[in-house]
């Protein structure tokens, strides 16, 4: 993939990330992580290891 063509793809990218639809999923997954996040808190986690807690489980 050449230059033009990885910024072909960049713009397509970032334009698709402006639409509505993108942003109300982006919204409710950010929402889902805080409010695990607050779970770990109440849970007796420090704010550290809530977080790390959260990302982690990200990738599952």
């Amino acid at each position: 993939m050449d230059e033009v063509q990885r910024a072909q793809v960049l713009r397509a990218w970032k334009e698709g990330l402006t639409k509505p639809a993108w942003r109300d999923a982006i919204n409710l997954v950010a929402q889902e992580k805080f409010a695990k996040f607050q779970a770990f808190r109440a849970a007796g986690f420090d704010a550290k290891q809530a977080l790390e807690l959260v990302i982690r489980e990200g990738g599952q």
